[in-house]
């Protein structure tokens, strides 16, 4: 029919909209198509590439921006969309994290720098910690309330001279050769203890003395202490008791010597063992909270006391035992060996050897 025109719409290759009009409008109608192509460009077309190389006064985010707000067309439009959405969320992460990381900065640089805090300790160290400090409290509190010494302590000297001079001077206290310049008289006291090493017998002690220094005989004493049967310190504790105990009576006996003067000598009462734990233990005391060592502590410490209210002096002094030993200290050695074989052995007859069957407590009673 004249005057009218049928327009036939085909896909193209770039899947873009092309009118093909019969007629007269068919100049108009391809315009209008042109336009409404340059009004929606694709932004991955080469026109947008090289705007983006010689440096547009448009931003790439901005241009990525403005792609993902304008309304898609086609498929191929909407996958610009996404990749321009992604590359605007990518660039404004990345510049979120350059303004963090800047602020982070300026934080650092005004706030002060701190001393590290010490790391906690953990369960075992704090274990170890609390064990240590609970043994030194009652370390402390034992010194303070188990002190086995009294006020004024032991009233005497300790004296432990090299091995080959205890010894020769243990020979000549046997010989009752004077060491003095003063008129002195001397009491010797040679002390030893044994154990069986069964724990059903108890101790053997022995005192060996001469009831006149000038003599050669000796005077024998021997003790059994049920209630030590474990550590021999102790009943070389009580043997050296036992000497001074035997000096406390003896003394007695004769009356108060008093201090020397010109008519009469110094007495010096001297006890020889050959147990320098029990000598040191009996001199500074003890902390332990056994009350058999603290008892049998404070039992020497009282005799010891006791003799110098007398006007005694009182000397403790070491002497090496079973090689090359006076007479005295080896037969002290022998029958508190005696003593124990004796009581291990189960002889009821003890008149035989004349064994005094005692406790710690008799060194004071």
């Amino acid at each position: 029919m004249k005057g009218q025109s049928t327009a036939g719409v085909t896909p193209t290759r770039g899947n873009q909209v092309s009118g093909v009009v019969k007629g007269k409008k068919a100049r108009k109608s391809l315009d209008s198509a042109k336009e409404q192509q340059r009004a929606v460009q694709c932004p991955l077309s080469p026109q947008s590439g090289v705007s983006d190389k010689i440096g547009d006064s448009q931003p790439r985010e901005d241009r990525g921006a403005a792609a993902a707000t304008t309304t898609p067309v086609l498929g191929k439009h909407k996958h610009a969309s996404a990749s321009s959405r992604s590359s605007s969320s990518s660039s404004s992460k990345s510049s979120g994290g350059s303004d963090a990381h800047s602020q982070a900065a300026e934080t650092a640089a005004t706030t002060p720098v701190s001393s590290p805090t010490p790391t906690e300790p953990s369960g075992a160290m704090k274990w170890k910690k609390g064990r240590k400090a609970g043994k030194k409290e009652r370390q402390k509190r034992q010194c303070t309330q188990e002190s086995a010494a009294p006020e004024s302590g032991f009233c005497g000297k300790y004296i432990g001279l090299p091995v080959e001079e205890a010894r020769e001077f243990a020979w000549k206290a046997h010989r009752n050769e004077s060491i003095s310049d003063q008129p002195t008289e001397y009491h010797d006291f040679w002390v030893d203890a044994s154990l069986s090493g069964l724990k059903s017998v108890g101790a053997g002690a022995a005192v060996v003395y001469k009831e006149d220094p000038q003599s050669e005989a000796f005077i024998e004493d021997m003790y059994y202490v049920d209630e030590i049967r474990k550590e021999i310190c102790l009943g070389e504790m009580f043997a050296i008791g036992a000497g001074l105990k035997t000096a406390v009576a003896r003394m007695e006996e004769r009356g108060r010597p008093g201090q020397a003067t010109e008519a009469k000598a110094q007495v010096v009462v001297r006890v020889f063992s050959d147990s320098q734990r029990a000598m040191g233990t009996i001199e500074k005391g003890t902390k332990r909270q056994d009350p058999l060592e603290v008892g049998l502590v404070r039992s020497v410490i009282a005799l010891s006391q006791r003799l110098s209210q007398m006007g005694v002096e009182v000397e403790l002094r070491w002497v090496k035992g079973h090689e090359r030993a006076t007479p005295g200290h080896k037969a002290a050695d022998l029958l508190s060996k005696a003593v124990t074989r004796h009581m291990q052995n189960g002889v009821g007859d003890r008149a035989v050897i004349q064994i005094r069957r005692v406790d710690c407590a008799s060194l004071v009673s």
